[in-house]
């Protein structure tokens, strides 16, 4: 998994078809209501975290409603590139 990363943000080493930071939704569907049955589905919802968990590259959750629904946006970079997701995350949370 962290070869794949590596892959993606090839853009570190000067490779033009790199990036520097992924963002993706946080999770696959919004919140449930606090009422809600939740069943199995909800305990899935942060399977969209777990790569950059499992490859030790630095990720994080921003708040970002989307027409009125409470949806977080995860920003994700490569290792040693800490300062510039929590720069990028600080800008997409200032979108909403």
């Amino acid at each position: 998994m962290r070869d794949d990363f590596d892959r993606v943000f090839s853009a570190r080493e000067g490779n033009e078809t790199g990036v520097d930071v992924l963002i993706h939704p946080s999770a696959i569907q919004t919140a449930p209501e606090l009422e809600a049955d939740c069943g199995a589905e909800t305990y899935v919802q942060d399977v969209l975290t777990v790569p950059a968990s499992l490859a030790g590259v630095p990720g994080l959750s921003v708040p970002m409603g989307v027409e009125g629904w409470p949806v977080g946006v995860s920003v994700v970079g490569q290792w040693g590139c800490e300062e510039m997701v929590l720069r990028i995350g600080h800008i997409v949370e200032g979108l909403r």
